[in-house]
C-alpha cells in the first residue's frame, strides 16, 4: 500500500518542479546579452573602456538584429538575417580592435577552437 502513495508523491514532486521551472525559464534581456558578450570578449583580450562602451552599443544593435530576426517565419531569411548582423558586428570589432588585440583574440580562438576567425583580415 505503501509504494503507490511513494510512487503519487514522487510524481506529485516533478509534476511541481516541472511547472514552477518550466513556465518561467530564465530570459536575459538584450542589454545584459550585449553585456555578456563584452564580458567575454574581456576575458579573451584586454579592452579600453572607449572600445567597451563603443562595442557594447554595436553588441546591443547586433542582439536587438538577432532578437528581430526571430519574428521571420522563412528560414532561410531568418538565417540571412544573423548571418548578416554577425558580420557586421564582426567587421566593426575589426575597426574597433588594434592589430595586437585582433592576434591575441585569434590566438585564443585558434585555442579553444582549433578554427581561425576569417572575419578579421
Amino acid at each position: 500500500m505503501k509504494t503507490p502513495k511513494l510512487i503519487l508523491a514522487v510524481f506529485a514532486i516533478f509534476l511541481f518542479a516541472n511547472l514552477s521551472f518550466g513556465a518561467n525559464p530564465n530570459k536575459f534581456t538584450n542589454e545584459q546579452i550585449a553585456q555578456k558578450m563584452i564580458d567575454k570578449l574581456s576575458k579573451d583580450i584586454v579592452l579600453t573602456d572607449s572600445q567597451k562602451v563603443a562595442i557594447k552599443t554595436k553588441a546591443l544593435e547586433s542582439v536587438q538584429k538577432h532578437a528581430a530576426s526571430n519574428s521571420k517565419t522563412d528560414k532561410k531569411q531568418k538565417n540571412e538575417l544573423r548571418k548578416q548582423s554577425f558580420q557586421e558586428y564582426m567587421s566593426f570589432l575589426s575597426a574597433v580592435l588594434t592589430d595586437e588585440q585582433k592576434q591575441q583574440l585569434k590566438n585564443k580562438h585558434i585555442e579553444k577552437t582549433g578554427v581561425t576567425i576569417k572575419e578579421f583580415k
